[in-house]
């Protein structure tokens, strides 16, 4: 017996394919990453997933909307298929702009590597901070939610440390003694 594949569709409530830039999360139905979020083109992308039951979803960019999340259980050596529909995509509506959330996500997105980037150019911690609340201020983000982002995330690495390269390991140590 092996691993399931799963195909992953996102289309928009006229069931037309969204042909824009996503990145796809798979949790397990505790909310825990199972693969690491990851940007796909074309409005579809394949996983090969362990055996179990999973929670689905995408963001879109096209403001940063998230598809409806979905459960899927997927069966050893089988492919299942999952269409993840975005109720709030518009081809010829785009969003307005208050709900545009790229200008929050994207900061956030480059937090852990600025951090990362940093320590390893020998920069000190509170430098780094300091970065990092001027882009907050610009994003209207708590500089505070910032760090605990940068904190959540670098658990996140340091628990699945065993899935990364030995520099990659000695990075997220250095990472967790600064921050």
């Amino acid at each position: 017996m092996g691993n399931a594949r799963l195909n992953v569709w996102v289309r928009d409530t006229s069931c037309n394919v969204v042909d824009r830039p996503a990145h796809l999360h798979v949790t397990n139905c505790h909310g825990v990453d199972v693969i690491t979020p990851f940007w796909f083109r074309g409005g579809h992308t394949e996983v090969e997933l362990p055996p179990g039951c999973f929670m689905v979803t995408a963001g879109v960019v096209w403001g940063n909307i998230y598809t409806d999340k979905t459960m899927v259980v997927a069966k050893c050596d089988q492919v299942t298929c999952v269409n993840l529909v975005l109720t709030k995509f518009s081809a010829r509506n785009p969003p307005d702009i208050k709900e545009q959330f790229i200008a929050l996500y994207c900061p956030l997105l480059l937090a852990v590597p600025t951090v990362v980037h940093g320590l390893n150019k020998g920069m000190d911690i509170k430098e780094i901070q300091r970065g990092l609340a001027v882009i907050a201020k610009a994003a209207d983000i708590d500089p505070e939610d910032m760090m605990a982002h940068v904190r959540k995330e670098a658990e996140f690495l340091r628990k699945n440390m065993k899935e990364l390269c030995e520099e990659d390991r000695k990075t997220i140590e250095k990472l967790m003694e600064a921050i």
